[in-house]
């Protein structure tokens, strides 16, 4: 440009002016100049690596928060197929009956189920089936709470499998027909957790020679524990149950010496077995009853009733609780006989008045001491106790302050 424009008479100024452009452009660009200078020796080799070696940093950083993502996603999608992995038949049932993705069903829903792949829907008579039913929502749902988790399905089957034969196992190990026709549960069964030493305590305490109770073991899978008392030792043995099991005499089995075994069909065939040993049940004192006392709950232990029960044996509450056997082995008391106040769903009904009933209960708690409010008239109470049939006299004294029955029961003269 500037020798194309020398022809004109201004060659000198166009040379400045295009000078001082070409000095500004270097101005500019110098950053750029001594970048690519630099570059060219090799001089940024460090700091691009350090900008690299970051750049990773944050792309690693972006994986794991994305692997996470991905971990979490697969948590939230529940299969139960990596749960059950171990049972196929128990798999297969669950995900035909609920869906993989289901991680828990309600009791009702499982039971109906059970029943369902068991054949075992058929079942003649409503007492039959609601025995049945209840007897397995309380081993299945060891937290009570009204849903069945796939790990509680397998710790049942490990104690009652395998799927299509736990509920005929349940109704020959645990069932019996009363002498009056009716299904009973074994009362020697308890499906409550408790540890060895607990249990001992217990038996300790309320427990006679004969007593025995039978329970799932922590010992291992398929193991049951018969706990018993002996010439007031406490003892324990272990019975074993294998669902595999092609023993024709049974899968049930304890030791016989030091290396042999007996097999049973089921479990109440081998406490039959034990019979000189095992005598009767013994009944958990921890056993929560529930009343509804003219509609009014009640909720207390059955230890408060087995405690009276052998000295007061013939009040009302004490022969319902009273665990002593009877000819049958059995306790005599019709609350271990039936279903009946064993939940708040079906308790005990009587027709009484809530108000004395609590005064009924602490003669239980104080040892036959009455203690009466004053709310409380005289006849009725007197009402009250001989319907519950307590023991007392109009001579009675009072201990310690506590009005006894001559306080406040007035007594007919001749």
């Amino acid at each position: 440009a500037c020798v194309y424009l020398s022809m004109g008479q201004y060659l000198l100024v166009y040379i400045v002016v295009a000078v001082l452009i070409m000095l500004i452009l270097l101005k500019l660009q110098k950053g750029l100049v001594v970048d690519f200078l630099k570059a060219w020796k090799g001089e940024n080799d460090a700091k691009t690596y350090k900008h690299i070696k970051k750049l990773r940093q944050h792309y690693e950083t972006l994986r794991e928060f994305a692997t996470f993502q991905n971990q979490l996603r697969r948590a939230r999608t529940f299969d139960v197929r990596s749960i059950l992995e171990e049972n196929k038949a128990a798999r297969v049932f669950w995900i035909r009956h609920f869906g993989a993705n289901e991680h828990s069903v309600k009791t009702a829903q499982m039971i109906e189920a059970l029943l369902h792949v068991n054949n075992q829907t058929h079942m003649v008579g409503k007492q039959m089936i609601e025995l049945v039913y209840n007897t397995i929502a309380n081993i299945i749902d060891k937290n009570n709470d009204g849903v069945i988790s796939p790990i509680e399905l397998l710790d049942f089957l490990k104690y009652f499998g395998p799927v299509k034969k736990c509920v005929t196992r349940i109704k020959e190990s645990l069932i019996y027909e009363d002498n009056d026709g009716g299904p009973k549960r074994y009362p020697w069964f308890t499906w409550r957790s408790k540890d060895r030493q607990e249990l001992e305590s217990l038996m300790r305490q309320y427990g006679v020679d004969g007593d025995f109770v039978v329970r799932c073991s922590s010992r291992g899978e398929g193991t049951f524990a018969i706990t018993f008392i002996i010439k007031g030792d406490i003892r324990s043995v272990l019975a074993f149950y294998s669902s595999n099991s092609h023993n024709p005499q049974g899968p049930f089995s304890i030791k016989d010496g030091k290396e042999g075994r007996r097999y049973y069909k089921n479990l109440a065939l081998l406490v039959s077995d034990m019979g000189h040993i095992l005598k009767q049940p013994f009944m958990d004192p921890e056993t929560l009853v529930y009343f509804s006392i003219s509609g009014k709950p009640f909720e207390v232990q059955a230890s408060l009733f087995m405690q009276r029960s052998r000295k007061y044996a013939k009040t009302l509450l004490g022969e319902m609780f009273d665990p002593r056997p009877d000819e049958t082995k059995f306790p005599r008391g019709k609350f271990w006989k039936s279903d009946v106040g064993h939940t708040s769903d079906n308790p005990i009904f009587l027709d009484r008045n809530p108000t004395a009933f609590n005064v009924i209960l602490n003669w239980y708690r104080y040892d036959g001491k009455l203690y009466v409010p004053g709310n409380i008239a005289k006849e009725l109470m007197a009402e009250e106790m001989t319907f519950f049939r307590l023991p007392f006299k109009p001579d009675y004294k009072v201990v310690g302050g506590v009005r006894s029955i001559a306080d406040f029961v007035e007594t007919k003269t001749a």
